[in-house]
């Protein structure tokens, strides 16, 4: 088993490239047609997006953030109950300072630092000139709908902050990622799913110093949201509507036609275009340790919207940009390596 198990490592890239085939094959072959999916897409978020505006224009006016967010909530028949159908107060803070103006200049900015952060990363581990350029461009291009209507949207805001967090990962020294993410965690508890990847490549190298950062930053964003409850509970009322609960079980085909919609890719088909997400989501694993742990975080999120999403939530997939699509650019030099793992001998000693 042990020898098994050290000749599957040695190929690496030829399992991945195996399972990125079958997902693509299971995916063509089993995608429902776009029509048949139209009632439960038509809905992508404007509803939340204006509720989370007019949040951030009461508290522009003056008002606490709690206040505001508990007013709003039941003038739109939002539930109130659990604590979390209330966003973290971050993001409307921000829009209040910034106004929406302010938040484009924002979001472009940690766009660009993502992908200029990406392609140093890159450059300075020996990654060809075109693997280079090509990050960057896709990543750019890949934060289009969070400039055009995703603003206000805390999901679009985690996923920005994970993409620059990944960058910045190395093994045994990952401060700067795990601020990262407990501040991707502050604008959605989504964020926790980046913190879980962390932690789980740290077991797996046995790295227990960096362990311990991964459980402290996971510590304080449950206190974030420990501060975050008792705030709710203090601005709830007696009738306060209550949520009536997750797991919709929308399946993959919700996810992936979501995706491609939030995307560049939504001018294509959109089973090419979830054909084209998946592909790109298995490239980075070719980015060494930070593409791993993107990778962990985009098969989490893309499961998440999966299960956990009703019919109304599939602005959650914005957690993959801006940028999932960056991946395609290491599909070549995926293809190549399995290309030459296939070719090694497999037999016992090899």
């Amino acid at each position: 088993m042990a020898n098994l198990l050290a000749r599957l490592r040695a190929r690496h890239a030829l399992c991945l490239l195996a399972l990125c085939v079958l997902s693509l094959v299971t995916w063509i072959a089993t995608a429902p047609a776009p029509a048949s999916m139209a009632s439960v897409l038509e809905y992508s978020g404007p509803t939340d997006v204006d509720l989370y505006t007019a949040i951030a224009a009461r508290v522009a006016g003056g008002e606490s953030y709690y206040a505001a967010a508990a007013a709003e909530h039941r003038a739109n028949l939002y539930p109130l109950v659990p604590f979390y159908t209330v966003r973290p107060p971050i993001l409307a803070w921000l829009q209040a300072l910034l106004g929406l103006g302010g938040l484009q200049v924002l979001g472009c900015f940690l766009t660009l630092a993502g992908a200029a952060a990406w392609s140093v990363r890159l450059h300075k581990s020996g990654y060809g000139a075109a693997e280079v350029v090509g990050v960057c461009l896709l990543y750019a291009l890949g934060g289009f709908y969070f400039y055009a209507a995703a603003l206000p949207l805390h999901d679009a805001w985690a996923g920005a902050l994970a993409g620059l967090a990944a960058a910045l990962y190395r093994p045994g020294h990952v401060i700067w990622t795990v601020a990262l993410a407990v501040l991707a965690s502050c604008f959605r508890e989504f964020g926790l799913i980046f913190l879980g990847g962390g932690l789980a490549l740290s077991v797996m190298r046995r790295d227990w110093r960096e362990f311990g950062m991964w459980v402290a930053g996971i510590g304080a964003v449950a206190l974030v949201y420990a501060g975050h409850a008792w705030a709710v509970m203090q601005v709830r009322m007696a009738g306060d509507m209550a949520s009536p609960g997750w797991f919709g079980a929308q399946g993959t085909a919700f996810a992936l036609f979501n995706a491609t919609g939030f995307s560049l890719l939504r001018i294509f088909d959109r089973i090419a275009g979830g054909a084209v997400l998946i592909a790109a989501l298995f490239g980075w694993t070719m980015a060494k340790r930070g593409g791993r742990l993107i990778f962990l975080f985009g098969i989490g999120a893309l499961m998440l919207v999966s299960l956990i999403a009703r019919g109304n939530n599939g602005y959650w997939a914005l957690l993959l940009f801006p940028w999932i699509l960056a991946g395609a650019a290491f599909l070549p030099r995926l293809v190549v390596k399995a290309w030459r793992q296939a070719r090694l001998p497999f037999i016992a000693g090899a």
